[in-house]
């Protein structure tokens, strides 16, 4: 079967592992990679030539934050478990079997997973005594897709539950009045299954669902892409919610109120677990600022990290549900909205110095300018000598490909499917091996 486990241009997917120690020895996190999805031939031909569709422009490398961190104080509960990040190359989050031969796309989502958790079962996995399959946005979707073929991998006696960061992708009515992840979701699979609210009432294993409120990413791809306001009345909102009119907030509310119906009956079941915030944020798990730091965002006094633990261990119930955006007093003690780290990336921004990676090394050319949220991914607009540039920002540090002294590619607007494959943060002071998976078992890249 896992002859053709293959990334949607061909070649071998893979996974990033950190070995656990001591009591985390024998104790298993997966994260499951997001990365959106393509929905037409011809977004999922151009994702060939990046690390969303083919093995080829994925890092070597790839430093662990947040829930995948090796260090107690970043991440106090699964620090010396054994972590594993698998990559997202399929584009329909880990899901489907088929292929478009004309095109050359190879749509083996479920291969790559299936593939991917048997050569970590022949690692060791079969024998842990606990586990937790974690993902974040496309991966968030992926965990509660396979929450329950995960479980049934191991004994009963195997302690097993899943987590859903940013993956609660809604069936709403955008801006217009129209149905834009839907339609974006009927180009990649012609089924509700794939909208959450209608999967995770039948999913038997506990589940955590940890999600913003006002989560950026459907605010900007589902809410108010520019196909619903093609007049620009959002745009200013959408870079910024401090922006947003009154009637605009008013909609967000609306958008916040159909999350709560989503998981009403979800959160009865004593089993699971719910962490809603009140931030403009997406994917909150492997972020360091949001899992687990002294500005992380809080629900009364808990944090994301505590309170996944306590959920994990059965220390608490964990059914936390913030007050609506912007959290103003209304007679109780708390004077001020939530803390939310959404607003941290804006003020990193001003401060952060833009590096292009050359032959001698990263060399500054510039200072950032702006900030925004497109495709799952913060994009830094800056100025240098030559344009207004777009880069991928990743952890504190971000690179524009390109050479030393030569000009950089310019652009007065994001590119409709910006290059993504210069991501990575050169001070990781851990090792991940890479695996890319093969008919038999994984082979070291």
């Amino acid at each position: 079967m896992h002859s053709v486990a293959i990334c949607l241009d061909g070649t071998l997917p893979g996974y990033h592992l950190h070995r656990g120690y001591g009591s985390g020895g024998n104790s298993w996190l997966i994260q499951l990679e997001g990365g959106g999805w393509c929905n037409t031939r011809r977004n999922c031909i151009y994702r060939k030539t990046t690390r969303r569709g083919s093995s080829n422009f994925m890092e070597k490398a790839l430093p662990f934050t947040g829930i995948l961190s090796n260090k107690a104080e970043e991440n106090p509960d699964f620090f010396n478990w054994n972590r594993v990040k698998i990559r997202y190359c399929d584009g329909a989050s880990f899901a489907g079997d088929s292929e478009d031969k004309a095109a050359q796309l190879e749509f083996r989502g479920q291969r790559i997973w299936s593939a991917a958790i048997d050569d970590l079962m022949s690692k060791g996995m079969r024998n842990a005594n606990q586990a937790l399959l974690s993902g974040c946005s496309a991966g968030g979707l992926a965990s509660i897709l396979h929450c329950d073929e995960f479980r049934y991998l191991f004994p009963r006696t195997t302690k097993v539950k899943c987590l859903s960061d940013a993956g609660l992708f809604l069936d709403a009515v955008d801006v217009s009045g129209g149905h834009t992840l839907r339609n974006f979701f009927g180009g990649v699979v012609g089924l509700q299954c794939f909208f959450p609210e209608h999967l995770i009432a039948n999913v038997k294993t506990p589940l955590f669902i940890l999600n913003a409120a006002y989560d950026s990413w459907q605010v900007q791809a589902s809410l108010a892409p520019s196909s619903a306001d093609p007049r620009g009345y959002w745009r200013d909102c959408k870079m910024n919610h401090a922006r947003c009119s009154s009637s605009q907030i008013q909609f967000l509310q609306g958008f916040r109120n159909h999350m709560l119906n989503a998981i009403k009956g979800f959160s009865m079941s004593r089993q699971n677990g719910l962490f809603i915030n009140s931030c403009f944020a997406h994917c909150q798990t492997e972020r360091q600022d949001t899992w687990f730091s002294d500005n992380s965002p809080l629900i009364g006094n808990k944090g994301i990290a505590l309170a996944v633990g306590d959920w994990y261990f059965n220390r608490a119930g964990i059914r936390a549900i913030d007050c609506p955006y912007p959290c103003l007093d209304f007679g109780n003690a708390q004077t001020e909205r939530t803390k939310c780290i959404s607003r941290a990336p804006c003020l990193l921004a001003k401060y952060l110095m833009l590096l292009v990676m050359g032959p001698r090394g990263p060399f500054p050319v510039g200072r950032a300018r702006d900030l925004v949220w497109v495709g799952n991914t913060y994009w830094l607009r800056y100025s240098d000598r030559w344009a207004n540039n777009y880069v991928e920002v990743s952890g504190n540090y971000a690179f524009v490909p390109g050479e030393e002294g030569a000009g950089l590619p310019s652009s007065d607007r994001l590119p409709e499917a910006p290059i993504q494959n210069m991501l990575d943060s050169p001070h990781s002071d851990e090792s991940m091996d890479v695996y890319a998976s093969s008919s038999t078992a994984a082979e070291k890249t």
